[in-house]
Order: C-alpha cells, then structure tokens, then sequence
C-alpha cells in the first residue's frame, strides 16, 4: 500500500485560510436551502472536516491553498446540498 500521509508546511495565513473559508461556505450553502441560522456552525464544521482530510492532496506548485480550498468546499458544499434536498424530497413524500 501507498503511504498517503505528507507533511504539510502551514503558513499563518494558510491557517487563516482553512479557519475562514468553511465558515464563508456553510453561510453560503445555508442560505442558499433556506436553513436556520443555526446550521452554520453544523455546516462549518462538517465542510472544516472534509477539507482538512482532503488537505494531503494539496499541492502548493499547483495553486494556492485559497483555490484548493475553495473547489474542495465547493463539492462538499454540493454533496451536502444533495443530501439535503432528498431527505426534504423523501419526507414531502416525492
């Protein structure tokens, strides 16, 4: 088997990066299905989680941490948004 595990050097504004931008994510996917404001912290942190498991991926010769962040966010933020609307889907009986 594959050793996937690498160090990854973070920076200070790469923290700050993967502290802000799930938050910016789940406040963006809540409005946009309508939830209650207090699906934000649930969001952030289910979007925080996926990011940082998905973070050995990252490769800084690539692109900035911001952009990997973002299209990382952007499918989980899909998939989630997915999930969503068929549990909605399933208890209106469609």
């Amino acid at each position: 088997t594959k050793d996937r595990s690498k160090e990854i050097e973070l920076t200070p504004d790469d923290i700050e990066t993967l502290i802000r931008e799930p938050v910016r994510a789940a406040r963006k996917l809540r409005r946009r299905l309508g939830l209650p404001g207090r699906e934000v912290e649930d969001l952030g942190q289910d979007l925080l989680v996926d990011l940082l498991r998905r973070l050995p991926a990252y490769d800084r010769s690539r692109g900035s941490l911001g952009a990997f962040a973002g299209i990382v966010l952007k499918n989980q933020s899909s998939r989630i948004a997915l999930r969503i609307m068929r549990t909605r889907d399933a208890e209106n009986g469609g």
